[in-house]
């Protein structure tokens, strides 16, 4: 878990890291599933997905799963949405 650590940490700076991180990233031994659970462990999957997104990044993510982070950020900006604009009862 380390290692994992390390790497959502990398994810998440905001250190200009770009160039490394492509590189790793693009990894065939790349474990996205790994991603996916440490970083909903952590509480950061969106958090990771705004800063790849921020580091022009996402277009190593496999697709299915750029599908899956781009849907889920977006529900979660709908409901953030309604939430702050909810009418006072």
């Amino acid at each position: 878990m380390k290692k994992s650590k390390k790497t959502i940490a990398k994810i998440l700076s905001f250190e200009p890291n770009e160039a490394e991180l492509r590189k790793q990233l693009s990894c065939e031994t790349m474990d996205w599933e790994w991603f996916v659970k440490a970083s909903s462990q952590l509480g950061v999957m969106t958090s990771s997905y705004c800063r790849l997104e921020q580091k022009n990044l996402l277009d190593l993510l496999p697709d299915d799963l750029n599908t899956y982070l781009n849907k889920f950020f977006a529900y979660q900006l709908v409901f953030l949405y309604k939430f702050i604009h909810k009418p006072n009862n």
